[in-house]
């Protein structure tokens, strides 16, 4: 799926649509602060952006700031997710490329997909880590972005172009008691990467009253079932 997105700081008003395309998967010209922007948002950042919308107002795409630090990654570890060509039960979950050739998956660590009696999809399994593989379907390698404990998990991707990525993810604090919200900007040509925290925390009490829980939102809208 292509995406036309542009993303800019309220610094940058006055940039040309060119110079915003290539602004916008570049970690290293947003400054501290900077505000996030995306136009139009890609279509599942901004399903995770209206889910949690739902349950505290501060949660906007506006009110993502930049941390101002932009990291070069270091060599990637291999991932340990499995065979590619075992995993298209999982395809439909994940975020590919505009042209097909990648993909980023938190899903399949330690999971399967089964299928039912009744011929409903299954995720099997599950751990309190994740991992977060970039996955070149040409070159067959498989790549470790991240990966989270307990206490951090991706729930989102998005590809701006064939070679940069957002990600949503949610930090919980060692209490268990607030969430801080966070949006992740990787580029793989130049491998650096910078983040967007939301400017506020929310409460995890108030999330779990409103039973929040946007993985479970995002299998049953593709069709599946946690097992």
């Amino acid at each position: 799926m292509a995406l036309s997105v542009s993303l800019y700081s309220c610094g940058r008003k006055d940039t040309s649509e060119e110079e915003e395309f290539v602004l916008m998967g570049q970690p290293d010209q947003y400054q501290e602060n900077d505000t996030l922007s995306i136009k139009p948002i890609p279509e599942n950042l901004g399903m995770w952006i209206n889910y949690y919308q739902q349950f505290d107002t501060a949660f906007n795409i506006r009110n993502f700031m930049a941390s101002g630090v932009t990291v070069h990654l270091n060599t990637l570890e291999d991932a340990t997710t499995g065979d590619v060509s075992l995993m298209e039960g999982f395809y439909p979950l994940l975020s590919f490329s505009p042209d097909s050739s990648q993909f980023i998956d938190f899903w399949s660590y330690n999971q399967l997909i089964e299928t039912n009696k009744a011929g409903e999809k299954m995720v099997i399994g599950g751990d309190p880590d994740q991992e977060v593989a970039w996955v070149n379907k040409k070159t067959g390698t498989k790549k470790q972005l991240m990966y989270n404990g307990p206490q951090q998990v991706v729930e989102t991707a998005d590809w701006i172009n064939n070679q940069s990525i957002l990600l949503g993810m949610i930090n919980v604090n060692e209490n268990n008691t607030e969430w801080t919200p966070e949006i992740l900007l990787f580029n793989f040509g130049d491998s650096t990467f910078t983040n967007f925290r939301l400017i506020k925390n929310l409460s995890v009490e108030k999330m779990a009253m409103g039973n929040a829980d946007f993985s479970g939102f995002w299998l049953r809208r593709k069709n599946y079932k946690r097992g």
